[in-house]
């Protein structure tokens, strides 16, 4: 079977963290973090603020925090990265980020994106807790689980019941690793909560 880890951000002194997506209509942000299609085209206006709570983290990164967990907010060179790949089903969303005074700091940065949801994670082996609200989606879990028999699966996707996350099938994840982005981290399954 073949391995699985999550994209994650992993905080960097210093690297700015943003507020939440601005520009857009509040269901294009659900929709991101769902894994759901976004109409073309994507707003043009989309862009995220510098979070006042952190106002001596100034430097852009290749990959920063958001106040929305799901949303993978990524640089130039890792959109590059992941658009040479030609991924299927994987789109780079463009967005503007604002420094604390509300000039424009990147026109470069880009939400990472992909409708592909795979039914790969056993609920009850996970542990599953799920969502008061929305009883589909996992709220939390012991350990996540993958199915067995699911090869082959894509380099990128998200998963039902925990479509928040973005996964990568280990070849893609080996090569993200590798490339030495700051602020990108790739998680174990084991590792995820």
């Amino acid at each position: 079977m073949t391995d699985i880890f999550a994209w994650e951000c992993s905080p960097v002194r210093g690297v700015a963290s943003f507020t939440t997506l601005k520009g857009v209509d509040g269901q294009v942000a659900i929709d991101i973090i769902r894994g759901r299609a976004i109409e073309d085209p994507f707003p043009t206006g989309a862009f995220f603020e510098m979070d006042a709570d952190f106002r001596r983290d100034v430097k852009l990164s290749d990959q920063h925090l958001t106040g929305e967990g799901g949303m993978v907010l990524i640089g130039p060179a890792p959109a590059e990265f992941i658009r040479s790949r030609e991924l299927p089903n994987v789109r780079l969303l463009p967005v503007s980020l604002h420094d604390h005074k509300g000039r424009i700091a990147s026109e470069h940065h880009h939400l990472l994106h992909t409708t592909t949801i795979i039914d790969c994670i056993d609920p009850q082996a996970s542990g599953a807790m799920w969502n008061a609200i929305d009883p589909s989606l996992m709220a939390g879990w012991s350990e996540l689980v993958l199915q067995p028999d699911l090869d082959p699966l894509p380099p990128l996707f998200r998963a039902k019941h925990v479509e928040h996350l973005i996964f990568l099938r280990e070849d893609l994840a080996s090569a993200l690793g590798s490339a030495g982005f700051e602020g990108t981290c790739v998680l174990d399954l084991d590792e995820v909560h």
